[in-house]
């Protein structure tokens, strides 16, 4: 559900992006902002309440679903972060920074593939949510960081550190 949600909000402000990055730096501001503070708030409360709630939400598709709910919890910190980090990657693509992008997602990658046989060996499917929650960890931080430094464009979004 979050990463539906997620996905169409930023199918729907992906195009702003780009045309008001290159017209009008004010409200490319306002919408940076705007589409942050949308997505923490809706895909990060469905998170929360998926971490808070996953025993019961998994016991709706039978008992036997309750044992994932460590799985389930991991990759809904991952969504909490994608919900936290705003949408950088779309945002990348959209200015002309795909290359940037591309770079972040195959350090991840390959940073995830190296552990991957370890955690998964160990952990079987926690440690696969493992290497998920670690790969979009380290892509997102790598495009954050690249955005704020380089662009000065901040796409994070928690409450408590909101401007």
């Amino acid at each position: 559900l979050t990463i539906f949600i997620f996905g169409a909000i930023i199918t729907a402000v992906g195009p702003k992006f780009s045309e008001l990055y290159w017209n009008d730096k004010a409200e490319f501001d306002k919408i940076i902002k705007f589409s942050s503070k949308l997505i923490f708030w809706i895909t990060g409360t469905i998170s929360i309440i998926t971490i808070v709630f996953s025993d019961q939400l998994l016991s709706l598709f039978g008992e036997e679903f309750i044992a994932g709910s460590s799985i389930l919890i991991i990759l809904s910190i991952s969504n909490l972060f994608n919900a936290m980090t705003g949408p950088g990657g779309i945002l990348l693509d959209m200015i002309g920074k795909h290359n940037i992008r591309r770079n972040a997602i195959i350090i991840a990658t390959i940073i995830a593939l190296i552990i991957a046989p370890f955690l998964i060996e160990q952990y079987a499917g926690v440690g696969l949510a493992i290497v998920l929650l670690i790969h979009n960890i380290i892509g997102n931080t790598i495009t954050i960081i690249y955005l704020n430094r380089r662009m000065n464009i901040n796409l994070v979004y928690i409450p408590s550190w909101a401007k």
